[in-house]
């Protein structure tokens, strides 16, 4: 029997009896691999000659809700093909912009409806396809859901499954009475399979379109047991660089080692050398070896037969997966979610009234909102403390830079950390110092090794805050701040010309076209306006190639009449001589903040002999952030706040925890 919890959640009392438990403990591992993340999966989309009825023109991939997983509609939605009625239910409108096509589930919906008897009479049926990885896939099962909200469903129907040389299967379903169908074919053995497609020819409602929440199986594994040679999980809050650990944010990340001997699947079938490359003839795992693909990971005890697990986070597969032919093992490595705000260019909003006297906790909100619509990272949930209201930003802009980097400037300027909980949360506080309650004892039989440095480097005695305000340039007219020569178009053309300013950043830009060699035959149809440059798409309605210039106009931005903060401990110093922290952070603009975070990095840097970093047996409730309580001299104890630790199993479980000591 397995139990999977949550941190911190359901957890049993046996649990805790055996995390205690000083002899013949039994730790356990376990790992569930999403093979096919249509989040995340560059390779897979959804296309359909359908026009989606009634959210036609929504912004966002809408057809990819089909492949999400997600098979419960957000809404009741008014729908105006003639079957909509005004009721006592609670109705939503189609979703329209990309954040509430992120924010609302609505699926799929046919063009054409159906007719008194529910049949769709128009050749051809309403169809919708979902293309995989042009390698081809492992497909074990089947699923169509229609609309649990409605009651509505297919009836009638027929999915064809494809390989790169042509069909390989057809199931043909009539009388279906399920608003979920599914069904299981591993027995066919399909692993190459291209693209899967549906076909509807009757609903179970009259005079209406069909709506199909979802249609695609995740093919999923669960390894446990001797199939985990080993597990090692780094999760941290805080990174040491010979500086205050202050926003120096990193992604957690885990490495794991398969057997590969054989394994038996959630199929049912036993795979011999399941991992290794080459072995390509009817191998499961052999087209899911590649990046992105998702893993939960687990650790927990056995009790009484029952495993019980707490849920160590979720990551994704990066590089190479690595064969080991000596010890007979798969390798590969894998990082949470951060990875993906690492890998992803935030495109900040040019300065506007929208983003001047926000505090950090909705500037925070505006990035991972923004990171959310735009990755897209639709299942991306945060918990930013209410302490971040306290900072306020007069203006609200960043550079060209990853979301990560706009997410660590934020946690500096907070004087506190970003990371990933267990949970897959992104979270944004203020350094923990106090310790008011303890999480968890760590007794002196529970742990193998201690230490305490005085770390006199990442000491403190003179803090230096600059203020870094920035104002509009005033001039008696928008000045020029791109000249772009030499561009051109190809005939009946559409494309979309990225422009970098290089200088300070900007507001209320124009952009226009110049000295056209055919004059009016281009238009500029979108243009996004960024804080540092701008994406114009330019369509040519000529039939020959036309050069032309850019030229962009817009209000600039500088810098202007910055000061420092310097605090400082003079006892300190003389005892230690001066350690000095220079911080400087661009959402940082007035001297009432430099002041606050000057005060803040004095009172948490600037003590001494505050780390431990202790090697111990490990209980797998433990998170970051936790209060612990160990022992410090003889009888006494002190507490300490968890920012990072690194677990090991290997059939047993050690963790090594680093902390930091709370303020007396």
């Amino acid at each position: 029997m397995i139990t999977k919890n949550s941190t911190g959640a359901n957890i049993s009392a046996g649990f805790v009896t055996e995390a205690k438990r000083l002899v013949n403990r039994k730790p356990c591992a376990m790992v569930e691999f999403l093979w096919t993340d249509a989040v995340v999966d560059p390779l897979l989309s959804v296309e359909s000659e359908d026009k989606n009825y009634n959210v036609i023109v929504a912004q966002g991939d809408v057809l990819k809700q089909v492949t999400d997983s997600i098979d419960r509609p957000t809404h009741e939605y008014i729908i105006l093909d003639g079957s909509w009625v005004l009721d006592e239910g609670v109705k939503g409108l189609a979703p329209y912009t990309v954040q509430e096509v992120n924010e609302n589930q609505i699926g799929w919906g046919s063009d054409s409806l159906s007719d008194e008897d529910g049949d769709f009479t128009t050749v051809p049926f309403p169809a919708i396809t979902v293309n995989f990885d042009p390698a081809g896939r492992a497909l074990t099962s089947l699923k169509v859901v229609g609309d649990s909200l409605l009651n509505e469903y297919p009836v009638n129907f027929t999915i064809t499954v494809y390989s790169a040389t042509g069909l390989i299967h057809t199931e043909t379903v009539t009388g279906n009475t399920a608003v979920s169908w599914r069904k299981e074919i591993s027995g066919l053995g399909i692993n190459n399979a291209v693209k899967i497609k549906l076909e509807i020819s009757k609903w179970s409602a009259a005079n209406t379109i069909a709506k199909i929440l979802e249609f695609f199986t995740v093919e999923t594994d669960i390894f446990a047991g001797d199939e985990i040679v080993s597990l090692g999980i780094l999760e941290e809050r805080s990174v040491k660089n010979g500086s205050s650990p202050v926003g120096n944010i990193s992604c957690n990340e885990i490495d794991l080692k398969l057997q590969n001997i054989k394994i038996t699947a959630s199929d049912g079938v036993t795979y011999f050398d399941p991992f290794s490359f080459g072995n390509s003839l009817n191998n499961r795992f052999y087209s899911f070896l590649k990046p992105n693909r998702k893993i939960i990971a687990y650790l927990g005890f056995k009790a009484g037969g029952v495993s019980e697990y707490v849920r160590m986070g979720t990551y994704w597969t990066v590089g190479d997966w690595r064969c080991n032919e000596i010890d007979f093992s798969a390798s590969v490595t894998a990082y949470d979610r951060m990875k993906f705000l690492k890998d992803n260019t935030f495109e900040c909003d040019e300065i506007s009234l929208n983003l001047q006297n926000k505090n950090l906790k909705q500037v925070a909100e505006y990035v991972l909102n923004h990171a959310k619509n735009n990755i897209p990272l639709r299942d991306l949930v945060w918990d930013i403390s209410d302490a971040l209201e306290s900072y306020t930003v007069p203006v609200v802009w960043f550079d060209k830079g990853s979301y990560f980097d706009a997410v660590k400037a934020i946690a500096e300027a907070c004087v506190g950390q970003a990371w990933m909980s267990k949970d897959d949360v992104l979270c944004i506080y203020p350094e923990k110092v106090d310790g008011s309650e303890t999480d968890l004892e760590i007794t002196r039989d529970m742990y193998f090794d201690k230490n305490q440095p005085s770390n006199i480097e990442e000491m403190k005695n003179v803090v230096s805050v600059t203020a870094q305000p920035i104002r509009k340039e005033y001039e008696d007219e928008k000045p020029t701040v791109f000249d772009g020569t030499g561009y051109s178009i190809a005939a009946e053309a559409i494309e979309t010309i990225i422009i970098e300013y290089g200088n300070a950043p900007v507001s209320e830009s124009a952009a226009t076209l110049l000295n056209e060699s055919e004059p009016g035959v281009l238009s500029i149809i979108k243009v996004v306006y960024l804080s540092y440059g701008c994406k114009i798409t330019v369509q040519n309605i000529a039939d020959s190639t036309v050069t032309f210039d850019i030229q962009v106009k817009a209000w600039r931005w500088s810098y202007s009449g910055g000061s420092a903060v310097v605090t400082k401990d003079e006892n300190l110093i003389a005892e230690y001589g001066a350690k000095e922290e220079k911080f400087e952070n661009h959402l940082v603009q007035t001297t009432a903040g430099a002041q606050l975070i000057a005060a803040k990095l004095m009172a948490n840097y600037s003590i001494p002999r505050r780390d431990l970093s202790i090697t111990w047996r490990g209980d797998p409730r433990l998170e970051l952030g936790d209060v612990v309580e160990v022992p410090e001299y003889k009888t006494s104890t002190a507490k300490f706040v968890v920012v990072k630790n690194r677990w090991s199993f290997d059939g047993g479980l050690e963790c090594v925890t680093d902390a930091r000591k709370v303020a007396e």
